[in-house]
């Protein structure tokens, strides 16, 4: 008994797309806000208090 894999098999093939390759990383985007941990805890206990107020 022979078992494996026929030709071709477990192949498949893409449609070649024209598309650009993504070279910006989110550590090189401008725009994001850098917080230190301290600043993050910080609004995060805020962001609960205010969730917290506004189901009361």
């Amino acid at each position: 008994m022979k078992f494996g894999m026929g030709e071709g098999a477990g192949r498949i093939v893409l449609e070649g797309l024209e598309t650009q390759p993504y070279d910006i990383f989110s550590h090189q985007n401008a725009d994001i806000v850098r917080l230190t941990p301290q600043q993050l805890k910080a609004r995060m206990v805020a962001k609960d208090a205010a969730a917290k107020t506004s189901a009361d």
